[in-house]
């Protein structure tokens, strides 16, 4: 299981979504800047695979309510965070 869904699986309280967003923002951060120069929403698979926010192991194998839960939940935080390069404190929900 990935960092970014341990965590979200735990989140529960105020501390459990503080501790929620350090870790999202930390795993994602890094990743972000790749992600906005994705062009075609068909590369999201692969992306998902490389940086670990899947189990499954190739692109034909991708469940598609997978593919979208994460252009639903996950896709928003990349982009906000690789357009804006906000530091934790500004990108914090």
């Amino acid at each position: 299981m990935n960092p970014l869904a341990l965590v979200s699986a735990i989140a529960g309280g105020i501390v459990g979504a503080a501790i929620w967003a350090i870790v999202a923002y930390s795993f994602l951060a890094p990743q972000a800047q790749e992600f906005v120069e994705l062009k075609p929403e068909r590369q999201y698979a692969e992306f998902m695979i490389r940086f670990g926010h899947t189990e499954v192991q190739s692109v034909d194998g991708m469940p598609v309510a997978q593919l979208q839960n994460f252009s639903a939940l996950v896709v928003p935080l990349l982009r906000r965070i690789g357009e804006e390069q906000p530091l934790f404190d500004e990108w914090k929900p």
